[in-house]
């Protein structure tokens, strides 16, 4: 039996707007999510294949992603910033990086 996480209304907008700034970046390839235990995986994909590009917790941090199925230990942005973290967490070529503070 899978536990089904409850997730807010605001959460789920947010992670809306996140995949919707983020694919423009990553096009032709299309961007998908899995919901986790404790993060939301985002992937990015074409023809099959994908490949995992970060993952969000859902407090709204965006981690990179050290395996297919482990992110890293430090946040690098959160969807509640500014364009949902695209453009300063995740930059013009789909790459993440750590937020200037």
């Amino acid at each position: 039996m899978t536990n089904i996480i409850p997730v807010s209304k605001d959460f789920q907008s947010q992670l809306t707007k996140f995949i919707t700034a983020l694919q423009p970046l990553v096009s032709p390839k299309q961007v998908s999510y899995q919901m986790g235990t404790k993060y939301v995986r985002i992937e990015i994909g074409q023809f099959g294949s994908q490949e995992v590009h970060c993952f969000i917790d859902f407090s709204g941090g965006i981690y990179k992603a050290i395996t297919d199925k482990s992110a890293s230990k430090l946040s690098f942005g959160s969807i509640y910033n500014e364009n949902c973290g695209v453009g300063t967490t995740v930059d013009a070529t789909g790459v993440i990086r750590h937020e200037n503070k």
